[in-house]
């Protein structure tokens, strides 16, 4: 599974069969707090972040806040 920060949205909001909603439930949120305290992440990144690692997802991002952490594929923005 590969959690897509930024764009993933859209698909959910076309009903694609490619999206997949997980709750936030207590364990993903206290491993946000976590993760905003190790690894200084905004709050919203942290939750993508717990989000990912509850089922072992890698993230797919261009985010440089996420730079270095595990199972993160960081997409350079200025690319052509």
């Amino acid at each position: 599974m590969v959690v897509v920060d930024t764009s993933a949205w859209v698909e959910w909001l076309i009903g694609s069969a490619m999206a997949r909603r997980i709750a936030l439930d207590t364990s993903i949120a206290l491993a946000a707090a976590e993760a905003t305290r190790t690894h200084k992440l905004a709050t919203a990144d942290a939750i993508v972040f717990a989000t990912a690692q509850a089922p072992g997802a890698s993230i797919l991002t261009c985010d440089g806040h996420f730079k270095g952490l595990p199972a993160v594929v960081l997409i350079d923005k200025r690319r052509s």
